[in-house]
């Protein structure tokens, strides 16, 4: 049963909503899932990758923060499922965006020469 504040006021009664609750929700795990997820990309961050990303392709920094904020709120849903769809996307995201930086010197040659 609904239990914030709009329950408490006279006459909403009939309105309550039943919120369904996971009991499944481990918090351990989305903890070790997270570290995971930061310890894989730490594994092949290139040096420097999200300093020049912010300076040249804020865009993508901005992506990767809309990801971040997708976990934190699948989390707040207590959802094991999208938590783990919006890790996957956040990791897939920096990948992506590391390859970027990785194909900055070959976008400068070419501009370059």
């Amino acid at each position: 049963m609904n239990t914030g504040l709009l329950a408490n006021i006279p006459g909403l009664s009939a309105h309550h909503e039943e919120v369904p609750q996971s009991h499944n929700f481990d918090r351990k795990a989305v903890e070790r899932l997270v570290r995971d997820a930061v310890g894989l990309l730490e594994s092949y961050y290139p040096a420097g990758a999200l300093a020049w990303l912010e300076e040249i392709r804020p865009e993508v920094t901005h992506f990767l923060k809309k990801c971040e904020g997708e976990i934190d709120a699948a989390v707040l849903t207590e959802d094991m499922g999208r938590v783990r769809k919006t890790l996957t996307r956040y990791v897939e995201a920096h990948r992506r965006a590391f390859k970027i930086y990785q194909g900055r010197d070959a976008q400068e040659e070419h501009f370059v020469n």
